[in-house]
């Protein structure tokens, strides 16, 4: 049974976390303080503590105790711990200090100097470089359900974003059939979109190719809860991106049924599925009574130059006009040669440019993507292949408005000539 956990922030929960911080801190407890001092030059703003927002399975993590504050010298496991078996399940005390040190919440509120962040580093060096025996440490600090948040400029410094990243991608660096059952029990448990797509990724690295299964039905099982109205206002975007990155022709039915509440979503994952595999359901899609048939369109017009169905499926609309007037203006973007992107994308890159940006935000299933210039459409061949698709569209129909957008789209293409010639 999956279960959710309500986030920290101005809630019950902070104010509770307050008040038992003061009660331990009269108490005669020993805890810093952890406003942030006037640092000169920071590298980064400090990690703030945070319990995972989703989980599928309950976690109690009142009562976790702090993790250790290990000096330097002691983060390097020992040579008992170097020679422990691969299987063990027992967790050497350095160990633990090492994944403490990497892990840590006392330093929440402080600025990092460029040493911290070099230190910070080496010692997730080291935990990579001990191989299997640091496996349950990592797991027993993932089973907590808490996470460090670093932010924009701590994943700058760092290259995480958070601690449980961090320990993700530890995992998928040391491998092997210990780090994997690591990376897949958390992948049962969690309810993040966000979380799923990076444990996806960490065991594609890992393992490549051996827990695909797991993943897609990790991914179908949480978009089922935000379906049911148990993930309310979380964007699923990266559900969608790991479907569409790891699915396969198997995964077309789902992403048809999801489309009745996700359209832009499941339009674009089929859209780009390897090989092609979601065209058949997308030109489907502009025969049906669901609502489905503009963002099928949109998204034919992306890829049409890929696939010869699909520019086929785009002409015969055309020359039926089964095109309304008011749908055209929408293939614009898709006919000019931009790509449709999730915008809370859990890795994909971000825009080189916002110059060209073009973002959009759907309230209903809270769909939020941009669009952006293929990268292909640098290059002449490109832009005269699409050039191609738009002549035949405007000799397949004589709407005013379809020729309109046809000439806009035009426009835009051959405004990228001059900055194809200039390079």
């Amino acid at each position: 049974m999956r279960q959710l956990k309500k986030t920290g922030g101005a809630s019950i929960c902070a104010l509770l976390v307050l008040f038992t911080a003061i009660f331990l801190c009269t108490a005669g407890c020993s805890h810093k303080n952890t406003e942030p001092p006037q640092a000169a030059a920071p590298v980064q703003s400090a990690p703030e503590p945070r319990e995972q927002s989703f989980t599928r399975q309950p976690k109690s993590v009142a009562d976790s105790p702090a993790p250790p504050v290990p000096s330097f010298e002691k983060a390097t496991p020992s040579t008992n711990a170097a020679n422990a078996p691969t299987n063990a399940v027992s967790i050497d005390a350095n160990t633990a200090q090492l994944v403490g040190f990497l892990t840590r919440a006392d330093q929440a509120g402080k600025a990092m100097t460029l040493e911290q962040v070099a230190e910070w580093k080496e010692n997730l060096q080291k935990l990579v470089q001990q191989g299997p025996q640091m496996v349950p440490a990592i797991a027993d600090f993932l089973k907590k359900n808490q996470d460090i948040d670093f932010g924009a400029s701590g994943k700058q410094a760092l290259g995480y974003s958070s601690a449980r990243r961090a320990m993700f991608d530890a995992l998928a660096q040391i491998g092997g059939p210990e780090a994997s059952g690591a990376l897949t029990q958390v992948l049962q448990d969690s309810a993040d979109p966000h979380e799923i797509s990076a444990l996806a990724d960490a065991l594609a690295k890992a393992a490549p190719g051996q827990h695909t299964a797991e993943v897609l039905q990790a991914a179908h099982d949480v978009l089922g809860m935000a379906a049911g109205g148990k993930l309310p206002n979380e964007d699923v975007g990266p559900l969608f991106e790991v479907l569409q990155r790891y699915g396969d022709q198997s995964v077309t039915a789902d992403l048809e049924n999801d489309s009745s509440r996700w359209k832009y979503y499941s339009a674009m994952a089929l859209a780009n599925l390897p090989d092609g595999a979601g065209v058949p359901s997308l030109i489907r899609m502009l025969d049906d009574n669901s609502g489905n048939k503009l963002s099928a369109l949109q998204m034919l017009a992306q890829v049409a130059n890929q696939y010869p169905e699909a520019r086929t499926a785009l002409l015969d609309q055309a020359r039926g006009n089964k095109i309304a007037a008011n749908f055209w203006p929408y293939l614009i973007d898709g006919l000019a040669g931009r790509e449709y992107h999730y915008s809370n994308s859990e890795n994909g890159a971000a825009p080189t440019s916002f110059e060209d940006l073009k973002s959009t935000s759907i309230k209903f299933g809270n769909q939020n993507y941009y669009t952006v210039p293929s990268p292909s459409s640098a290059s002449q061949e490109f832009v005269d292949a699409r050039l191609a698709i738009i002549n035949d569209l405007k000799s397949a129909t004589s709407d005013p408005a379809a020729r309109g957008a046809l000439e806009q789209s035009q426009l835009e293409l051959t405004g990228r000539l001059p900055k194809i010639t200039a390079k």
